[in-house]
Protein backbone atom coordinates (compact mmCIF):
# COMPACT_ATOMS: atom_id res chain seq x y z
CA UNK A 1 0.00 0.00 0.00
CA UNK A 2 1.13 3.61 -0.67
CA UNK A 3 1.34 5.90 2.00
CA UNK A 4 -0.85 8.96 1.99
CA UNK A 5 2.24 11.24 0.61
CA UNK A 6 2.93 8.75 -2.14
CA UNK A 7 -0.52 9.39 -3.29
CA UNK A 8 -0.34 12.98 -3.27
CA UNK A 9 2.97 12.88 -5.19
CA UNK A 10 1.15 10.74 -7.87
CA UNK A 11 -1.99 12.88 -7.47
CA UNK A 12 0.20 16.03 -8.17
CA UNK A 13 1.78 14.27 -11.24
CA UNK A 14 -0.83 13.81 -12.86
CA UNK A 15 -2.66 16.78 -12.19
CA UNK A 16 0.77 18.25 -13.91
CA UNK A 17 -0.09 15.68 -16.70
CA UNK A 18 -3.35 16.82 -16.96
CA UNK A 19 -2.60 20.28 -17.46
CA UNK A 20 -0.16 19.09 -20.69
CA UNK A 21 -2.55 17.04 -22.17
CA UNK A 22 -5.06 19.52 -22.36
CA UNK A 23 -2.49 22.75 -23.37
CA UNK A 24 -1.55 20.18 -26.35
CA UNK A 25 -4.97 19.22 -27.41
CA UNK A 26 -6.53 22.77 -26.66
CA UNK A 27 -3.68 23.86 -28.88
CA UNK A 28 -4.60 21.47 -31.79
CA UNK A 29 -8.10 22.53 -31.51
CA UNK A 30 -7.30 26.11 -31.99
CA UNK A 31 -5.30 25.43 -35.35
CA UNK A 32 -7.80 23.06 -36.51
CA UNK A 33 -10.64 25.85 -36.07
CA UNK A 34 -8.43 28.44 -37.24
CA UNK A 35 -8.25 26.23 -40.79
CA UNK A 36 -11.79 25.68 -41.02
CA UNK A 37 -12.74 28.93 -40.58
CA UNK A 38 -10.05 30.15 -43.54
CA UNK A 39 -11.04 27.27 -45.74
CA UNK A 40 -14.69 28.51 -45.16
CA UNK A 41 -14.24 31.64 -45.99
CA UNK A 42 -11.89 31.16 -49.24
CA UNK A 43 -14.35 29.02 -50.22
CA UNK A 44 -17.26 31.81 -49.66
CA UNK A 45 -15.25 34.28 -51.38
CA UNK A 46 -14.78 31.75 -54.53
CA UNK A 47 -17.95 31.15 -54.86
CA UNK A 48 -19.49 34.60 -54.76
CA UNK A 49 -16.24 35.42 -57.10
CA UNK A 50 -17.63 32.50 -60.01
CA UNK A 51 -21.19 34.11 -59.33
CA UNK A 52 -20.05 37.88 -60.20
CA UNK A 53 -17.63 36.66 -63.02
CA UNK A 54 -20.48 34.92 -63.93
CA UNK A 55 -23.42 37.23 -64.08
CA UNK A 56 -20.88 39.73 -65.84
CA UNK A 57 -19.80 37.44 -68.87
CA UNK A 58 -23.51 36.43 -68.97
CA UNK A 59 -24.64 39.91 -69.66
CA UNK A 60 -21.91 40.76 -72.42
CA UNK A 61 -22.36 37.45 -74.46
CA UNK A 62 -19.09 35.91 -74.28
CA UNK A 63 -20.40 32.89 -74.49
CA UNK A 64 -19.74 30.66 -77.38
CA UNK A 65 -23.25 29.77 -78.80
CA UNK A 66 -22.52 26.32 -80.87
CA UNK A 67 -24.44 26.46 -84.52
CA UNK A 68 -27.69 24.51 -84.46
CA UNK A 69 -27.49 21.57 -87.44
CA UNK A 70 -30.95 21.14 -88.93
CA UNK A 71 -30.33 17.62 -90.57
CA UNK A 72 -32.88 15.36 -90.90
CA UNK A 73 -32.23 11.51 -90.61
CA UNK A 74 -34.32 10.83 -93.67
CA UNK A 75 -32.03 13.47 -95.85
CA UNK A 76 -29.16 11.01 -94.75
CA UNK A 77 -29.83 7.45 -95.01
CA UNK A 78 -32.11 7.06 -98.07
CA UNK A 79 -35.76 5.21 -97.79
CA UNK A 80 -36.10 2.19 -99.23
CA UNK A 81 -37.80 1.15 -102.34
CA UNK A 82 -41.34 0.40 -101.27
CA UNK A 83 -42.16 -1.35 -104.09
CA UNK A 84 -39.12 -2.88 -104.82
CA UNK A 85 -40.61 -6.05 -102.90
CA UNK A 86 -44.02 -6.38 -105.22
CA UNK A 87 -42.17 -6.07 -108.80
CA UNK A 88 -38.94 -8.14 -108.04
CA UNK A 89 -39.73 -10.47 -110.75
CA UNK A 90 -39.54 -7.78 -113.31
CA UNK A 91 -38.94 -4.36 -111.76
CA UNK A 92 -37.02 -2.98 -115.51
CA UNK A 93 -40.10 -3.39 -116.99
CA UNK A 94 -42.20 -1.26 -114.55
CA UNK A 95 -42.12 2.87 -114.84
CA UNK A 96 -44.18 4.42 -111.65
CA UNK A 97 -44.54 7.63 -110.83
CA UNK A 98 -46.35 9.11 -107.98
CA UNK A 99 -47.35 13.16 -107.98
CA UNK A 100 -48.60 15.53 -105.21
CA UNK A 101 -51.02 17.53 -107.36
CA UNK A 102 -51.64 19.90 -104.71
CA UNK A 103 -47.96 21.21 -104.93
CA UNK A 104 -47.59 19.60 -108.13
CA UNK A 105 -44.19 17.55 -107.33
CA UNK A 106 -43.11 14.53 -108.11
CA UNK A 107 -43.03 12.15 -104.76
CA UNK A 108 -42.02 9.24 -106.13
CA UNK A 109 -40.31 7.55 -109.24
CA UNK A 110 -38.94 4.06 -110.51
CA UNK A 111 -37.49 4.53 -114.03
CA UNK A 112 -40.38 7.04 -114.61
CA UNK A 113 -39.58 9.22 -117.79
CA UNK A 114 -42.18 12.06 -117.06
CA UNK A 115 -41.01 15.15 -115.07
CA UNK A 116 -44.69 16.88 -115.14
CA UNK A 117 -48.22 16.06 -114.50
CA UNK A 118 -49.68 14.72 -117.60
CA UNK A 119 -52.47 17.00 -119.37
CA UNK A 120 -55.18 14.78 -118.97
CA UNK A 121 -56.32 13.52 -116.16
CA UNK A 122 -58.07 10.20 -115.57
CA UNK A 123 -62.29 10.60 -114.96
CA UNK A 124 -63.58 7.36 -114.77
CA UNK A 125 -64.50 5.60 -111.37
CA UNK A 126 -61.53 3.27 -110.46
CA UNK A 127 -62.63 -0.47 -109.95
CA UNK A 128 -59.30 -1.73 -109.92
CA UNK A 129 -58.13 0.04 -107.22
CA UNK A 130 -61.10 -0.26 -105.15
CA UNK A 131 -60.43 -3.08 -103.17
CA UNK A 132 -57.05 -2.39 -101.82
CA UNK A 133 -57.11 0.99 -100.61
CA UNK A 134 -59.30 2.23 -97.69
CA UNK A 135 -62.91 3.11 -98.24
CA UNK A 136 -63.59 6.76 -98.53
CA UNK A 137 -61.31 7.68 -100.95
CA UNK A 138 -62.35 9.18 -104.51
CA UNK A 139 -60.66 7.07 -107.02
CA UNK A 140 -60.60 7.74 -110.69
CA UNK A 141 -58.44 5.54 -113.37
CA UNK A 142 -57.62 5.30 -116.99
CA UNK A 143 -56.53 1.86 -117.87
CA UNK A 144 -55.11 0.99 -121.93
CA UNK A 145 -53.94 -2.36 -122.50
CA UNK A 146 -51.79 -3.26 -125.90
CA UNK A 147 -50.25 -6.27 -127.14
CA UNK A 148 -46.98 -6.02 -124.96
CA UNK A 149 -47.88 -3.36 -122.83
CA UNK A 150 -50.23 -1.29 -119.43
CA UNK A 151 -50.63 1.94 -119.62
CA UNK A 152 -52.46 2.97 -116.61
CA UNK A 153 -53.26 5.85 -114.22
CA UNK A 154 -55.35 6.96 -111.43
CA UNK A 155 -56.23 10.01 -109.30
CA UNK A 156 -56.09 9.04 -105.30
CA UNK A 157 -58.09 11.84 -103.62
CA UNK A 158 -58.12 11.43 -99.55
CA UNK A 159 -59.09 14.67 -97.32
CA UNK A 160 -55.60 15.47 -96.52
CA UNK A 161 -53.66 14.91 -100.67
CA UNK A 162 -54.70 14.58 -104.11
CA UNK A 163 -51.78 12.33 -105.78
CA UNK A 164 -51.63 10.93 -109.47
CA UNK A 165 -50.37 7.46 -110.17
CA UNK A 166 -49.04 6.69 -113.09
CA UNK A 167 -48.04 2.93 -114.13
CA UNK A 168 -46.17 1.55 -117.74
CA UNK A 169 -45.44 -1.86 -117.82
CA UNK A 170 -44.22 -3.02 -120.97
CA UNK A 171 -42.08 -6.38 -121.80
CA UNK A 172 -43.40 -8.04 -118.87
CA UNK A 173 -43.86 -11.89 -119.24
CA UNK A 174 -46.86 -13.02 -118.19
CA UNK A 175 -48.62 -9.26 -118.56
CA UNK A 176 -51.32 -10.15 -117.11
CA UNK A 177 -49.62 -11.02 -113.77
CA UNK A 178 -47.91 -8.07 -113.92
CA UNK A 179 -51.64 -5.87 -114.05
CA UNK A 180 -52.54 -8.02 -110.58
CA UNK A 181 -50.03 -6.48 -109.00
CA UNK A 182 -50.96 -3.11 -109.77
CA UNK A 183 -53.21 -3.06 -106.65
CA UNK A 184 -50.45 -4.23 -104.39
CA UNK A 185 -47.73 -1.24 -105.81
CA UNK A 186 -50.95 1.56 -105.01
CA UNK A 187 -51.35 0.43 -102.07
CA UNK A 188 -47.99 0.34 -100.95
CA UNK A 189 -47.44 3.92 -102.72
CA UNK A 190 -50.64 5.53 -101.03
CA UNK A 191 -49.71 4.49 -97.27
CA UNK A 192 -46.18 5.78 -97.86
CA UNK A 193 -46.79 8.98 -99.42
CA UNK A 194 -50.54 9.88 -98.11
CA UNK A 195 -49.55 12.07 -95.07
CA UNK A 196 -47.54 15.61 -96.56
Amino acid sequence: MLSKEDLKKKKGESGQQLDFVESVTTANNIKKKRLSIFIFLFLTVGVSLVFLLYNKFKNQQLFIKLPQINIKISDIIPKPNPIAHIISVDPNSWQVCLFDLSTSKKVFDHHCPLTSIPVSLPSTPSTTLKSSLPNGLEIKENIITQNNSIDFSAVITSPIRRLLLVIKIFGSSPLSGSQKLIPEVAQALYWRFSTP
